[in-house]
């Protein structure tokens, strides 16, 4: 009986029983970034993949999932249909919260309302099952970030509610398999990597079952908090994060450690000591750059160009295991390369992990073959193809979709 139970989860996982996954997050807001940022679906490469992520939708105050203003339909249309040409045994999950949502003053404390009311915990569970199924997605994400952190709206009775809005998701989940007959959607949480922040707001023994992915944050190690420059892809803090978790009961093939495709980065507080070194005082978090568009954080392809300028500095530090960039008189970043990636990756394989999860795909060095997936991918042993991204593939509907969707696009632009 057992090994039927093990066989059935990892054909719902989609990957042979015992093969690391690769879960890659895409943000749907990459297709509006401004130049080099722009990315659409056509342009992901989901043969690096075992499960990718569509970042994300958002709830009410009540727990109703919502659409947006983006046109989510054809969007998803189009994700859908250009993952799954290229990869047609990807997985596809919806995220469902993310840090818009839990970092906006108006909307940070609803996963804290909608948790502790089970009316509104009822209606979420079954909103979120509805709205993946209408949308054609193989599971759900739920990334509330983070329960029972109070900056972003959390409470202390978070920890027991977030096992309550779970348990109602995994409900709901079972019964609506159970009465359509299709396979049962995938459930994932992704948590926080701070070991104050999961021990606050992470019960893990009561989580860990009614989940099948658990991504666990292993980046933002250092960030607006910071007094100084340091990596925040630091890997024995990596490794702590994991720890904590295997060691509060979740099983080691449900947990996946993360690589982040950007670094942060800060203002140095006098331009004359900027170098690639970490311990330099700052005076905040670095400008934000053209495409990636955030403060604090630069894309990997931003990086990788900003290498090229023969007046900045590159370096790394020993000790956490991240590369630097100093650039711009006074600007900072800590970011992790191939080679780094390479070896979080191995780590995962070495001891058993279920796998890495990419945040995200699109702030890769797309535009020269997702250089930072591609080789978590070929660490993982996943065997990448090129896929089909010839616009004769394409059906006439979703020709027009993607006319339609490009067209939005631009009158979004002009605004």
């Amino acid at each position: 009986m057992q090994a039927i139970s093990l066989i059935t989860l990892a054909t719902i996982l989609g990957v042979a029983l015992g093969s690391p996954m690769l879960v890659g997050y895409y943000m749907k807001i990459a297709r509006w970034r401004q130049s080099p940022g722009t990315i659409a679906p056509k342009v992901l490469d989901t043969t690096l993949m075992t499960h990718c992520v569509f970042y994300s939708a958002e709830i009410d105050g009540q727990g109703n999932v919502l659409v947006s203003d983006l046109g989510d339909g054809r969007v998803y249309d189009e994700f859908h249909y250009w993952a799954r040409v290229k990869n047609p045994d990807i997985k596809t999950l919806l995220s469902i919260g993310g840090w818009d949502l839990n970092t906006n003053d108006d909307t940070k404390a609803y996963f804290s309302t909608v948790a502790a009311n089970d009316t509104f915990t009822a209606t979420f569970a079954e909103s979120a099952v509805a709205y993946a199924r209408k949308y054609d997605f193989d599971g759900i994400s739920v990334d509330w970030f983070f329960p029972a952190f109070v900056t972003q709206g959390g409470t202390s009775a978070d920890k027991a509610n977030f096992v309550k809005l779970i348990t109602a998701v995994r409900e709901s989940i079972d019964a609506d398999a159970a009465s359509s007959g299709d396979t049962a959607l995938l459930l994932s949480i992704t948590v926080s990597g701070n070991l104050d922040v999961a021990d606050a707001g992470y019960d893990v023994p009561s989580l860990a079952p009614l989940v099948d992915i658990i991504n666990v944050m292993t980046y933002d190690y250092a960030g607006d908090w910071t007094t100084s420059t340091q990596v925040h892809t630091d890997f024995p803090s990596a490794k702590d994060s994991l720890d904590f978790y295997l060691v509060q009961g979740a099983p080691k093939e449900k947990l996946l450690m993360s690589v982040a495709t950007f670094g942060r980065s800060f203002t140095v507080s006098d331009a004359d000591t900027n170098d690639a070194v970490v311990d330099i005082p700052v005076s905040g978090i670095g400008n934000a750059l053209t495409a990636s568009n955030t403060a604090g954080l630069v894309a990997y392809y931003e990086i990788v160009t900003m290498k090229q300028d023969s007046s900045s500095k590159s370096g790394s530090d020993g000790v956490s295991g991240g590369s630097i960039l100093a650039y711009n008189s006074d600007q900072w970043v800590a970011y992790d390369d191939v080679d780094q990636v390479k070896v979080k990756a191995q780590y995962v394989v070495d001891n058993d992990f279920g796998g890495v999860m990419v945040w995200s795909v699109d702030l890769d060095d797309f535009a020269n073959g997702f250089p930072l997936t591609s080789a978590v991918a070929s660490t993982l042993g996943i065997e990448a193809g090129s896929g089909s991204d010839s616009d004769a593939a394409l059906s006439p509907s979703v020709t027009f979709v993607s006319v339609i969707i490009a067209v939005f696009g631009f009158c979004l632009s002009l605004l």
